[in-house]
């Protein structure tokens, strides 16, 4: 158990450390595309809700 938890610390540390250096890089370098993807995502969500809504009314 303690040899599983000091070789599983490092590794979610280093997941971490990749997963952020991957968005640093994304924002940085792809800043307007990540934008337009995040709001053409919100704006699906909203249809979505707002056809479940006009579907299925409550």
């Amino acid at each position: 158990r303690c040899t599983l938890r000091r070789a599983w610390t490092p590794f979610t540390a280093n997941t971490s450390l990749h997963i952020m250096s991957l968005g640093v890089v994304a924002t940085s370098r792809e800043a307007s595309k990540v934008m337009l993807n995040a709001i053409g995502y919100i704006v699906f969500v909203t249809a979505v809700v707002v056809l479940m809504v006009t579907v299925l009314p409550s």
